[in-house]
């Protein structure tokens, strides 16, 4: 079986690529359209592919430029890699069993040498004799242990309660206690009795201060009444709610209509003012026109984003689709392979390729990158902006914040 299983695996390691292939299985009575393709490992289980097998392939099709011819050499080398394990491990496999063999025909060829089928030698069954215990013994020996046991717990038990009744009681009150608080303690009724007292007392005293307090008030001469002439004044100043209203309304209305008065004159001597704005009023409609409101615009490129993404998943699908439907193109045939092999090559020769040109292209890409910033650090500084309208966009900007401060109101930001 071992052999067998040895065989399959050899012809499975040769036809099958690396650590992850592509294989299709086609069993008999079994339609075209009914074949299953499947991701499996070289050792035939459906293990996850590597992630450092994977991006290595990817590296050497897509950076290193060296198609598919580079990724069938890989895949060979780690399938020869692969079957190597299997025959190291079939060896292990057909020794440990040789070993397992050859201790049990052993044990077989000498079991009836001293008159015995058991398996174990006069040896190991005399050791095994002399380490066995009679249960009579052993219920004896363990009676006697728990004996022991038991009568020095008693001991111990004895001399630790000795040991706290030797110590004081630290939770008992004395005599001299019980006396204090025996004093201290009061009768339920005699302390009601007690407060009852106490409080006829106090009300007993309140209505003495208040009598005494009361006789001092009605003693002192009165001093805050008004005379009759003094009462017909305060009449007389005295307004009616109604008529207050009504005299405050009018009075706030007066105000707003002056207000209102004020501001339009204000902004009639405004508009009568030349223009002091560096756009035109054609160039403000423009710029009225093109603004977008934040909101507008952030809702607009959301809808954007979303439509971009949709159509990136569809082409991403349909990319899928034909690369499925795309018949396989890597098999080679022996010659091919033996051609391939001769001019495979060494692994390190082309890390150390790679790392080269890796380091070429970072110096290259760094003196490029310092060029551009060279050129755009050569060309002058310039802005929209004329310095004759720099000079009189500030100077309209004074005199609004000027006008604004005379006038007393807010200057707009």
């Amino acid at each position: 079986q071992i052999q067998q299983h040895t065989r399959r695996t050899r012809s499975h390691g040769r036809h099958c690529g690396a650590r992850s292939y592509l294989s299709v299985s086609r069993p008999e009575n079994m339609t075209e359209a009914s074949l299953k393709t499947t991701w499996t490992s070289s050792s035939g289980s459906r293990a996850p592919r590597n992630r450092d097998a994977v991006l290595a392939l990817h590296k050497l099709h897509f950076v290193e430029k060296k198609g598919m011819d580079s990724v069938n050499q890989m895949i060979e080398a780690r399938c020869s890699e692969n079957c190597k394990t299997d025959r190291l491990m079939e060896r292990e496999h057909k020794k440990k069993l040789k070993t397992l063999h050859d201790e049990i025909d052993h044990k077989f060829k000498n079991s009836l040498k001293f008159g015995s089928t058991s398996i174990w030698t006069k040896e190991e069954r005399d050791r095994i004799e002399e380490r066995r215990q009679d249960p009579d013994e052993a219920r004896e020996k363990m009676e006697k242990h728990m004996k022991e046991l038991s009568k020095t717990f008693r001991q111990e038990k004895g001399a630790m309660t000795e040991r706290v009744s030797a110590k004081p009681a630290m939770n008992v009150r004395s005599k001299e206690d019980w006396a204090r608080i025996e004093e201290a303690r009061q009768d339920p009724d005699e302390a009601k009795k007690a407060m009852e007292q106490h409080l006829k007392e106090l009300s007993k005293n309140f209505k003495e201060e208040k009598a005494a307090m009361m006789a001092r008030v009605n003693a002192t001469p009165r001093k805050t009444f008004w005379t009759k002439e003094q009462k017909a004044n305060i009449e007389e100043a005295r307004q009616d709610p109604d008529e207050a209203h009504e005299k405050m309304a009018n009075h706030l209305a007066g105000l707003s209509k002056s207000w209102k008065q004020h501001v339009g004159s204000m902004t009639e001597r405004v508009k009568a003012l030349p223009a002091m704005s560096s756009w035109t009023p054609a160039q403000r409609a423009n710029i009225e026109e093109v603004r977008q409101d934040p909101d507008e615009a952030r809702a607009k490129m959301e809808s954007h984003m979303h439509e971009l993404e949709r159509t990136a998943r569809e082409r991403k699908r349909a990319m899928m689709e034909r690369v499925k439907q795309t018949p396989r193109k890597t098999f080679w045939t022996p010659e091919e392979r033996n051609a391939i092999e001769d001019v495979r090559t060494d692994p390190e020769e082309a890390k150390q390729k790679a790392a080269a040109d890796m380091k070429e292209w970072a110096r290259q890409y760094r003196d490029q990158r310092r060029e551009i910033n060279e050129r755009v650090n050569a060309y002058p500084r310039m802005t929209f902006e004329s310095p004759e309208v720099t000079a009189r966009r500030k100077h309209a900007e004074e005199l609004r914040l000027t006008q604004s401060l005379k006038s007393g109101l807010s200057p707009r930001r």
